[in-house]
């Protein structure tokens, strides 16, 4: 094996580590902490076999090993990007739900304060 591919390898098991951390902290759940964890065994399995990435290129119709993990790197940020975006949505729709009880609950609140002054 090459030096860059030790240097790789450490640096997936710092991230293994960072999202353990992060699962014994309850940041993440077990599902997204067992999706991370294929995710990271898949890159470690292409930095040490790395004709794998050129067998599966050739076996699909892809030129060159190196340009299906691009491909495949773009579809997955794709899919990041279109994920955050909803989820952003769904937060957009629950504030403005809130903001639209709290203002109706401190509205009456504020009438009822007025009508004390009142009397």
């Amino acid at each position: 094996m090459l030096i860059v591919q030790y240097i790789l390898l450490f640096i997936i098991v710092l991230f293994i580590i960072k999202t353990a951390k992060s699962l014994v902290r309850k940041k993440i759940h077990f599902a997204d902490f067992l999706l991370w964890l294929i995710f990271w065994a898949v890159v470690s399995s292409v930095i040490i076999w790395p004709q794998i990435t050129q067998q599966l290129a050739e076996l699909i119709g892809v030129g060159r090993g190196a340009d299906l993990v691009v491909y495949l790197g773009m579809l997955g940020l794709y899919f990041f990007f279109y994920n955050i975006l909803v989820k952003v949505k769904q937060l957009e729709e629950k504030i403005t739900t809130l903001g639209r009880e709290i203002a109706i609950r401190d509205g009456k609140d504020l009438t009822e304060d007025k009508k004390q002054e009142i009397n």
